[in-house]
């Protein structure tokens, strides 16, 4: 296994915090610390890998011995138009944040699933009551996205005994009907896995849809107010994908006119949220400021130094980004 290589880590606000944690793990190359694009200029000729993110996309053709570029987070919508030179491996860090991602899921789905909204209420009055609590248990969970971070929510759903299905980009099954386990997926995980063109069966029968999807021309849009339609009136909708994979206002519509039970939101087509969104107010909208999977310096550098390993013994990197899919 040859040294390590010669490493830019480049973040605006947290460069040196990045840094410190490779350094912390024993990384003894050279390391420079950027967090402008000036600062990055100078260097920029010089790095090999490049650990970041916000990375100014106009200094790439300086990046004359750049081979790869390790993403701090799991979107690279803005990383992937380049310009990139010759031979240079893109990977986008979804393994990192699965852990995360999954437990916020979960947490809210347990919260409203099993009712316990009611018993803080009831609190609040001072009032004893009993009633039916519910369960997760035999209920269907969808996945739309088959990727690291929605193969970890198929995980935790299936240790709660929910049905799991996915929705991938590719037909994996002779029949077209209930599919396979994604290629390099974990076959125990999903029960059934749709293509896009199989949205009805797909959406019809769920009673919770989680979306993991990283935004492409294709996924851009993807849930409109035809598909939000497909769902059951009593299902809840989580999204800690990208915001603009679903049509905000089709999603307000349905949400206010009783047409869905609830929504669960992390991303939203404007960040920050406007004051004059619906969702703020709606009673079945639960909104929060997109920190479901935080770029946390230990666990992104964590898997960073698991690639590096693969990168230094020439073997193949996790979380290629292919750049004509855009993910």
């Amino acid at each position: 296994m040859r040294q390590q290589p010669e490493l830019l880590v480049y973040h605006p606000r947290q460069a040196q915090e990045f840094a410190a944690a490779v350094r912390d793990r024993g990384y003894d190359g050279r390391i420079y610390v950027c967090s402008t694009p000036a600062e990055a200029r100078e260097v920029i000729d010089r790095a090999e890998v490049i650990l970041g993110v916000r990375f100014p996309p106009d200094l790439l053709p300086q990046a004359v011995r750049l081979r790869w570029f390790q993403s701090l987070w799991a979107g690279v919508e803005s990383l992937v138009g380049g310009p990139w030179p010759t031979g240079v491996t893109l990977t986008r860090a979804g393994g990192a944040f699965g852990d995360r991602i999954s437990e916020y899921v979960f947490g809210h789905l347990l919260w409203y699933g099993v009712g316990l909204p009611r018993a803080r209420e009831a609190q609040r009055e001072r009032r004893w009551q009993h009633y039916w609590t519910g369960t997760l248990r035999g209920r269907t969970l969808g996945v739309a996205g088959v990727g690291a971070i929605g193969e970890e929510v198929g995980r935790r759903a299936k240790a709660f005994k929910l049905h799991v299905w996915g929705l991938g980009r590719r037909a994996r099954d002779l029949d077209g009907d209930a599919a396979r386990a994604p290629a390099g997926g974990a076959a125990e995980v999903w029960e059934r896995c749709f293509t896009p063109a199989q949205m009805p069966a797909f959406l019809g029968g769920l009673d919770y849809l989680v979306i993991t999807l990283p935004l492409t021309p294709e996924t851009n849009g993807m849930f409109g107010r035809q598909e939000l339609a497909m769902l059951k009136p009593t299902a809840w909708l989580v999204n800690v994908g990208r915001g603009k994979v679903i049509d905000q206002a089709a999603l307000e519509d349905a949400l206010a006119e009783g047409r869905l039970g609830g929504a669960v939101l992390d991303v939203f087509a404007e960040e920050p949220l406007p004051p004059s969104s619906r969702l703020w107010t709606l009673p079945n909208a639960i909104v929060t400021p997109h920190l479901a999977g935080p770029s946390m310096p230990d666990e992104v550098v964590e898997f960073f130094f698991e690639n590096l390993q693969r990168y230094l013994a020439g073997e193949p990197l996790d979380g290629v980004v292919e750049f004509d899919r855009g993910y």
